[in-house]
């Protein structure tokens, strides 16, 4: 058992050499190899071959950073991408775990905090992969970081000159005639207003006018006319079944990304699409799971 100490401690003694004195190639100017000179943790001098085989042995279970093989060197850069890659995915899972605005921003800085954290514990624990980690979590936080502010705090506005149309209702059928029959008429070509709503606030303030207007080509048009809310990432104009203000319901029909947090601006629906199911226009923050605005469509 004593024997055993002693070696476990001559070789702890070799790797604080190691660490403290660089490579014990450095050493072969002024100590011979078989006869390498250390310390025990006892103060004791060592000066056998069995210290120098400790030192090759040490040697060979860690190399030097400048031993490594080059291939290795640029295989560790890959590292970078993957941080990055985790750290994208985090802020995406911290952002849709909650429906809670200000929920979901606590929790994704805190990720922000974690990820640091544990970039640096990584890089002081494994320096052969200090730089690449590092660098990996600094690109995509200040990329992700630098989106979330600028969405967050820039208004754009919207200037489209929307179609509008003649509410539904006041299409009458005319009267039946009582004297001849007149010639055959083809009917006004005009646009149809055939659903609204106006905007409630969601987690944000809105306000505005949302409208489905149909062509005379039988396309369908759905309009925001004095539109308003803050601005926000990732924001999306979402038909809803029913009542929901759930932009994830089942069904849920997704006409493109916001084009303004302010001003007029309309989307093109789907020929295919149903408006028989979808009761509710909502504008819908994909990055925090959350309703910025919404409106209930009901017939003109």
């Amino acid at each position: 058992m004593v024997q055993a100490f002693s070696t476990i401690a001559r070789l702890i003694t070799v790797r604080v050499l190691l660490r403290r004195g660089g490579h014990p190639a450095a050493w072969s100017n002024s100590t011979p190899i078989g006869h390498a000179s250390a310390f025990d943790p006892c103060g004791t001098r060592v000066t056998n071959t069995h210290s120098a085989r400790l030192i090759r042995m040490d040697t060979h279970l860690t190399p030097h950073p400048a031993l490594r093989p080059p291939r290795l060197r640029a295989l560790r850069w890959l590292a970078t991408p993957l941080t990055a890659a985790i750290f994208a995915l985090g802020v995406w899972f911290t952002g849709s775990v909650s429906s809670d605005f200000a929920l979901a921003r606590a929790l994704t800085a805190l990720w922000f905090a974690l990820a640091a954290l544990a970039s640096v514990a990584l890089g002081l624990n494994r320096r052969f992969l200090a730089a690449p980690v590092i660098a990996g979590y600094v690109l995509s936080a200040g990329l992700v970081g630098g989106y979330l502010a600028y969405t967050t705090s820039h208004t754009t506005v919207a200037h489209e000159k929307v179609v509008i149309g003649v509410p539904a209702h006041a299409l009458r059928a005319p009267a039946r005639p009582t004297g001849p029959a007149p010639p055959a008429q083809s009917a006004p070509v005009q646009n149809v207003e055939i659903e609204s709503g106006t905007f409630v606030s969601g987690e944000h303030a809105a306000r505005g006018r949302a409208a489905v207007v149909r062509l005379p080509n039988g396309s369908r048009i759905l309009t925001f006319t004095r539109f308003s809310t803050s601005p926000g990432p990732d924001l999306r104009v979402r038909l809803v079944p029913g009542n929901s203000t759930d932009g994830t319901t089942p069904g849920t029909l997704d006409l493109g990304s916001l084009k303004g947090n302010q001003g007029n601006q309309q989307y093109k629906i789907p020929r295919s699409a149903d408006l028989a199911r979808y009761q509710t226009a909502v504008v819908w923050c994909r990055a925090f799971t959350v309703a910025f605005a919404s409106a209930r469509l009901r017939p003109s």
